[in-house]
């Protein structure tokens, strides 16, 4: 699996997860609901053929990074 960081902020972040199918990214989307500093946690594969997820993580307060 390879993660490509896309768009960095104080609080947001997005990134690809290369390799990672709905699985992953809903066990991933779960556990970072389970965080209360977090604000949004999604993600959406623009088209079944291309299969690369795009995961967005928002937090109220820390770097989502550290999230």
């Amino acid at each position: 699996m390879e993660i490509n960081v896309l768009e960095k902020k104080k609080n947001r972040l997005v990134f690809e997860i290369k390799g990672a199918d709905h699985t992953l990214c809903n066990a991933l989307k779960d556990e970072l609901w389970n965080d209360k500093d977090v604000s949004a946690a999604a993600y959406s594969i623009d088209h079944p053929m291309k299969a690369v997820p795009k995961f967005i993580i928002e937090t109220k307060k820390n770097d989502p990074v550290k999230t």
